[in-house]
């Protein structure tokens, strides 16, 4: 057998390696560049979805304009709101005890007598008809607890008495009366105290309010 130099070994290795390399590179290159195409047709072939278009309204508003509709969806201000509103209506209700009020009375009344006989006109009935009229106006005072009345009264009489000198008779009247406790309610009374009462809270719910604004 022929011996083959070291030097000689080496080159043939080498010789043999570039072979092998040049081999596999050129195994791989169809691949990558088959792969790529693919990849290529699969994109071509894919359909293109267009992106939704955007059908909302575009509103154009002023800044004062966005902080307003923002407070009024706003459930705790609309909440809020209410508190000042409730509380007037609440003293108004109260305050009505002070209203004037206004009353009437009609009635009626009548009565028959019988009269002294005598030459001229014997003895027939004496009949007299009475009508009332009465108008008054009563109110609380809301200083001193006490009640104030403005009344107006008038009557009509009517009679067949023919010694009756004016018939029909009117009789008309007008009175002031003042009811005045001397210590029962003179400082203080329950009307009163409710609405000292109304005011605080509506200041607090005024509070409250610029609380939940800010």
């Amino acid at each position: 057998m022929k011996k083959v130099s070291t030097p000689n070994r080496i080159l043939v290795a080498g010789f043999a390696l570039a072979a092998l390399s040049f081999g596999t590179a050129s195994a791989q290159a169809p691949d990558d560049a088959r792969v790529k195409e693919l990849l290529a047709q699969v994109q071509a072939q894919a359909p293109q979805t267009a992106a939704p278009a955007d059908t909302r309204t575009v509103v154009s508003l002023t800044m004062e304009e966005a902080v307003a509709k923002a407070l009024d969806h706003n459930l705790d201000l609309s909440v809020a709101k209410l508190g000042p509103q409730l509380q007037d209506l609440s003293l108004q209700q109260t305050r009505t005890a002070y209203t004037p009020t206004l009353g009437s009375t009609t009635f009626g009344l009548q009565g028959r007598t019988s009269r002294s006989t005598n030459t001229l006109f014997g003895g027939a009935l004496v009949e007299q008809k009475t009508l009332t009229y009465n108008t008054g106006v009563t109110q609380m005072l809301p200083w001193t607890g006490g009640t104030v009345t403005l009344g107006f009264t008038n009557n009509r009489q009517n009679t067949n008495n023919r010694n009756q000198t004016i018939n029909p008779l009117f009789n008309t009247g007008l009175a002031v009366q003042l009811q005045q406790p001397l210590l029962r309610n003179f400082r203080i009374d329950n009307t009163r105290q409710s609405i000292e009462t109304g005011v605080i809270n509506r200041r607090l719910a005024d509070v409250t309010l610029r609380g939940t604004t800010v």
